[in-house]
């Protein structure tokens, strides 16, 4: 059985995921789709990135799209299509973006004991300077997909 995820199960996907696929258009033109982990609030997608092509991209077209989906096997699965609107963050805003994701994957991490840095967030690990930005949702579906039912 296929359907068509209510808000309430979309809600619950973003904030249960923590990688999404962000799509956006490079200045040539190309379409370019990455991988990112991400802190959902309810209404944005908080993220952090160093230079790149994806920031680049971003800067040049703020419109971008992600995909969340969760996958069990091939009739299995619940995915979710966003699209909004991309925003650096800096000063206060960057440092409350920065403390969610951070939190997000400290949970994660601390879930999975095989990790032996967990108590330590990407951000710090990286120790490198880069970017928060947010990807503000203006609309928003999903579908999912169930065997046996």
């Amino acid at each position: 059985m296929t359907g068509i995820l209510d808000s309430d199960a979309i809600d619950a996907l973003l904030r249960r995921e923590m990688i999404a696929h962000l799509a956006c258009i490079r200045r040539d033109g190309r379409p370019y789709v990455v991988p990112i982990t991400y802190a959902y609030d309810g209404e944005a997608l908080y993220s952090y990135s160093t230079d790149g092509d994806k920031l680049e991209a971003l800067r040049a077209n703020p419109s971008a799209c992600v995909v969340v989906d969760h996958v069990d096997d091939a009739a299995n699965w619940v995915s979710v299509i966003a699209w909004g609107t991309f925003r650096e963050l800096a000063d206060e805003d960057a440092a409350q973006a920065l403390r969610l994701i951070s939190d997000r994957l400290r949970t994660v991490a601390l879930a999975d004991a095989a990790w032996p840095s967990a108590e330590r967030s990407y951000v710090t690990r990286i120790g490198r300077d880069g970017v928060v930005y947010s990807i503000t949702i203006a609309e928003r579906t999903g579908r999912y997909s169930r065997s046996g039912a």
